[in-house]
């Protein structure tokens, strides 16, 4: 059995090396095909290490996020941060395997920063096994045991916290040694998967050990010209037990299961990159692509309905019906000098400004459809017709326009008033437009302002016009 493995492994192998022959033959590539190549292999290599770790973010909402910042309905905060964190430590390696530097533990411990970005609290049990809470601390080693269960329920005793340090001294030293053989001697994916055994083995931080692990690993392997192995969340239960298997006997742990999990990852990244280099689409890529596509116009309308109408509605309640309330104050002032006055709202509803209830308990309208017909409009209109009718009367009236665009809820008031339309002015803008979000008292009043001086301007200028109606 152990030969017919061992006959797989290098099979297996020969067919990786021969990807990585095939791909070499095809460069050199169009640097645009290269960065949509590497950029679908992150993609791919975030989702699957941080699923690999039981996150609930699937491949189409990893992509949403590092591509377009849009967060999963319904996941863990710390499921996105884990995703952010895990693609900056990737970045962070890729840039480190170009500059070819020497590692050190001091680049090890400032990944471990980056990949898990700040401290946080875990659930944790004491030595007599009472319930309580650890702080994992960045960038530092442990200072606890963190020893684990295996699937048959025993306890696997990682390094203990005071043989990290040396443990470490040892796996870097043992590392520089290897870097130091003729390329020609060196075995980079028995030894890329080694090293991924022997870090996990010692555990040396609180959390992130296995992410650490395959990071270090593929730096191994991006070195010596491979692409990183992405080791898919499918392949979860062989991998573990790969692992296990090596731990049988750990003065001299069998690796051979834990290559060829590895070799198998480095083939599925060799195989993306060739298909991507060839311009070729697998039915599986055409599919995960579909999804993505499917999933980000399903989140985008979901996010962008609730968000919009969330956002109106207390947009409503916070600033516009205040200013409303004070308006309509403001108003009254006018109510027996106009025959008509009247609000105008979406869909073109009318009513009565007298009729305030109807903007208090019909506020909904203005946002139940504002995804939809992305302008809501109030517009109050006052004529004044009690002076002699061949006087010159006149009519004003305000639209204050809601309406929704990518960068943000503007507001846009605008008078038209005497047959030509007056605009409310800035230092800014021809007209006053403002992100509603921003609105405050001070500009309430201003608006208020604005829209009284201007009725009252053209109703003084309307009694200058015609004096028999200043006696009334």
């Amino acid at each position: 059995m152990e030969s017919n493995n061992n006959i797989e492994l290098e099979s297996l192998i020969s067919e990786v090396k021969s990807l990585k022959e095939r791909l070499n033959s095809l460069r050199p590539l169009n640097p645009t095909t290269i960065a949509k190549g590497f950029q679908e292999l992150r993609m791919r290599m975030n989702y699957h290490t941080n699923a690999l770790e039981g996150n609930s973010l699937d491949y189409g909402e990893t992509r949403l996020l590092l591509m377009y910042g849009l967060t999963a309905k319904g996941k863990p905060l710390k499921d996105h941060l884990d995703i952010k964190g895990h693609n900056e430590a990737f970045l962070w390696l890729e840039d480190f395997a170009r500059k070819k530097f020497l590692l050190i533990q001091g680049d090890i411990r400032e990944l471990h920063k980056v990949l898990l970005r700040e401290p946080y609290y875990v659930d944790a049990e004491t030595p007599s096994g009472e319930p309580t809470r650890k702080l994992i601390e960045v960038g530092k080693y442990k200072t606890t045991p963190n020893n684990v269960k295996t699937s048959t329920g025993e306890i696997f005793y990682f390094a203990d916290p005071m043989e990290v340090n040396a443990r470490m001294t040892d796996l870097m030293d043992w590392y520089h040694d290897y870097e130091t053989l003729p390329e020609s001697e060196q075995d980079p994916i028995r030894f890329a998967a080694e090293f991924h055994y022997k870090f996990i083995i010692i555990h040396p931080f609180d959390d992130g050990n296995g992410r650490m692990a395959r990071i270090l690993m593929n730096l191994i392997l991006m070195r010596a010209s491979y692409p990183p192995a992405i080791i898919q969340k499918e392949e979860r239960n062989q991998y573990l037990l790969a692992l296990e298997t090596a731990d049988q006997n750990k003065d001299q742990p069998d690796l051979s299961a834990f290559i060829y999990e590895v070799a198998k990852g480095l083939k599925y990244s060799l195989e993306l990159l060739v298909k991507s280099a060839e311009g070729l689409k697998t039915d599986e890529i055409e599919k995960e692509n579909r999804e993505m596509r499917l999933a980000l116009i399903r989140q985008a309308r979901e996010t962008n309905t609730q968000d919009i109408k969330q956002k109106v509605k207390d947009l409503w309640e916070r600033n516009l019906l205040p200013f409303y309330e004070e308006l309509i104050i403001g108003l009254t002032l006018f109510i027996d000098e106009f025959v008509n006055v009247g609000y105008q709202g979406p869909h073109g509803v009318v009513n009565s400004v007298k009729d305030f209830n109807f903007l208090t308990n019909n506020w909904s309208t203005l946002y139940d459809n504002l995804d939809q017909y992305p302008v809501a409009q109030l517009i109050f209109s006052f004529s004044q017709a009690l002076l002699p009718v061949t006087a010159e009367t006149f009519s004003i009236r305000v639209f204050i326009t809601l309406r929704h665009q990518r960068s943000g809820l503007q507001i846009e008031i605008e008078r038209q008033g005497d047959g030509s339309a007056s605009h409310l002015r800035d230092r800014k803008s021809e007209e006053l437009k403002f992100n509603a979000f921003e609105m405050n008292q001070e500009i309430c009043n201003q608006i208020i302002s604005y829209i009284i001086n201007s009725i009252l301007k053209e109703f003084e200028r309307s009694l200058e016009m015609n004096p028999s109606a200043s006696t009334k």
